[in-house]
């Protein structure tokens, strides 16, 4: 076993305890917006450290080149996900956890709030959804 295995070996570890403990928040979590964030760091953090680390044991520049790619592309694909998971939620009213400061949200949907957007037509491939 060489340095770049040994290396490569501790990365993916390090993935895989990210994976677990994001595992264990999505058990834990109170409320649907915190385990979002726990998924939104696994993809992140954990994927990218696997990535990197398959990547550095196969010692070349170009693997390591795509892998870096692929990191970069999966950090901001996975936190337009998380966002629009966390949007979703808030979009069908799921409570936050009674701990969550909620303040710097603004304005929330109640439960009772009529939703104001119209759906577009299906039959008509120009329309849009639109608010009044």
């Amino acid at each position: 076993m060489n340095a770049f295995e040994l290396i490569g070996g501790i990365l993916a570890v390090l993935g895989a305890l990210t994976f677990l403990g994001g595992a264990i928040g999505l058990f834990r979590f109170p409320d649907a917006y915190m385990r979002a964030s726990a998924v939104g760091t696994v993809s992140g953090v954990g994927i990218s450290l696997v990535t990197l680390g398959a990547a550095i044991v196969y010692e070349s520049w170009s693997v390591l080149g795509i892998a870096l790619i692929a990191i970069v592309l999966q950090l901001i694909t996975s936190s337009v996900a998380t966002t629009m998971v966390g949007r979703a939620a808030v979009n069908s009213r799921q409570q936050f956890h009674p701990d969550t400061d909620i303040e710097a949200l603004g304005h929330l949907p109640e439960i009772g709030d009529e939703d104001p957007v119209e759906l577009a037509d299906p039959a008509d491939p120009g329309s849009s959804p639109t608010r009044p």
